[in-house]
């Protein structure tokens, strides 16, 4: 099965930004692209095949070897989160067509050891101002001020209890299975993730901002 014509099969993301659909690391004619972002026309989800006069429908691929693991609205602004990485898409001024109507631009870059990229994709969340995830050792603050993304102290002492804890420390083999929550009303972050030890789960919450 295709889809609209542009042959993808599967999207591990897929987010509404703008009005516009994007598809994110994507299987595209039998192959998986990892890196490869794909959006429709505007306000047409229908559309997806590129026509540099009559839509902007468009593709774009970044850095190879990134694999986008989640993406994100923080202050109007979608940030996509990689293996590798962070990048952020900007919006070209109205009236451009085609592939142009949007810019990529990598704002956090650590390709080699990938401290402080995310590593469980169920467990981006949004405040609106600022966004957290688990990333492979600890929880992780992102938001537009910072360079890169940085380890709170209060939640960086709290969240031995999901890396370093005999009896509840995370089984890193799910890395789907972890997931987090933002409450507005009580301006909590809700972290669940499945323990080393059994296969239990285990849960902790944070107070955000």
């Amino acid at each position: 099965t295709t889809f609209y014509g542009i042959n993808v099969t599967q999207a591990r993301v897929v987010v509404q930004y703008q009005g516009v659909m994007f598809l994110m690391n994507v299987v595209q004619d039998g192959v998986r692209v990892s890196s490869r972002i794909i959006w429709s026309d505007l306000n047409d989800p229908t559309t997806w095949i590129v026509s540099p006069t009559d839509n902007i429908c468009g593709f774009q691929d970044l850095t190879y070897g990134e694999d986008i693991l989640g993406a994100a609205v923080m202050t109007g602004v979608l940030y996509i989160y990689t293996t590798r990485g962070i990048w952020r898409i900007g919006i070209n001024s109205s009236g451009v067509s085609g592939a142009a109507a949007f810019s990529f631009q990598q704002v956090y870059a650590e390709p080699k050891n990938q401290a402080g990229c995310l590593t469980y994709p169920n467990t981006l969340v949004s405040t609106g101002s600022d966004h957290y995830y688990m990333a492979r050792d600890g929880i992780y603050h992102f938001n537009v001020y910072l360079t890169a993304p940085e380890r709170i102290d209060w939640i960086h002492r709290a969240d031995g209890v999901i890396y370093k804890n005999a009896d509840t420390a995370i089984n890193a083999i799910y890395c789907g299975a972890p997931v987090a929550q933002y409450s507005a009303i009580a301006k909590e972050l809700w972290f669940s993730w499945p323990s080393a030890g059994s296969c239990s789960k285990a849960s902790a919450s944070a107070v955000a901002g």
